[in-house]
């Protein structure tokens, strides 16, 4: 679904994402590198293709939307609970209980993150997911994942 600040198309190779330009805030896409991760907040470094930034002090971005740890929500008049977010062994996920009342099931995000993934993030107003570094008040995050990321039932191997 395109927004503001991006538009998205569907090309031979795959879908691509566009950033747009314009005098209210929007920018371009630029790549970080994961190096860890916290509740709805990812923990990266930048990354040009070849050289990686300071990963003495990463820079906090807000995940997608659709991959946030919420406690419920309402789709379509049918209200979800999610509850037993749990870390998935050494690595940066973590898998989630939904119930709707007449299914319960495991999920987990996908596609997952893993240390030095890279992401594409975009300049927002508003991310939605505030941040305190103990250095000031919490904060709104101005950066965001732009991703196709979201959380699907885990199937029985």
């Amino acid at each position: 679904m395109d927004s503001p600040t991006v538009k998205w198309s569907r090309t031979t190779s795959g879908i691509s994402a566009q950033a747009i330009s314009s005098a209210k805030g929007g920018g371009e896409l630029k790549t970080y590198r994961v190096k860890s991760k916290i509740g709805d907040v990812l923990f990266c470094v930048t990354w040009d293709g070849e050289n990686e930034g300071d990963s003495d002090h990463p820079i906090p971005i807000a995940v997608n939307r659709n991959s946030r740890q919420l406690a419920s929500e309402t789709i379509n008049g049918i209200t979800y609970t999610y509850s037993a977010y749990t870390d998935v062994g050494d690595s940066i996920n973590e898998t989630r209980n939904s119930n709707n009342g007449t299914t319960d099931e495991t999920q987990i995000v996908t596609p997952m993150w893993y240390e030095d993934c890279e992401i594409d993030v975009i300049a927002t107003n508003y991310s939605g997911v505030d941040y305190d570094d103990t250095v000031q008040d919490p904060y709104d995050l101005k950066l965001i994942e732009v991703s196709a990321r979201c959380w699907a039932k885990v199937t029985e191997p």
